[in-house]
């Protein structure tokens, strides 16, 4: 019972604290044109990172999108490629073949 009553006592005093400390003292001594400078300075700010990371995720997602037109052209380029070394392989396969027949006639 002591323990729970001194649980709750601390943590009623934690959160009573905290409006205390919310607030910075140098914030509450400037004045309010200074305070206003440092809100346009730091909104200013603000949209600035914010534009960056909205062109940052734009040039990702064109990145990503290129990447994956690079990749499927890779992927139809290599199905080409295996036909290809299939009919050259037929076709070699037929010279060899022509070749020991004209041999075979020859002797």
């Amino acid at each position: 019972m002591k323990k729970t009553l001194l649980i709750g006592l601390f943590a009623v005093m934690g959160i009573g604290t905290q409006p205390i400390f919310a607030q910075d003292v140098q914030y509450r001594t400037m004045p309010q044109e200074q305070l206003d400078s440092m809100e346009q300075t730091a909104a200013a700010d603000y949209d600035a990172i914010k534009k960056q990371v909205s062109d940052t995720k734009s040039k990702m997602k064109a990145a990503k999108k290129e990447y994956t037109d690079f990749k499927k052209q890779y992927k139809e380029l290599c199905k080409e490629e295996k036909q290809r070394k299939e009919a050259l392989k037929k076709i070699r396969k037929a010279m060899e073949l022509r070749k020991k027949l004209r041999d075979l006639s020859h002797s």
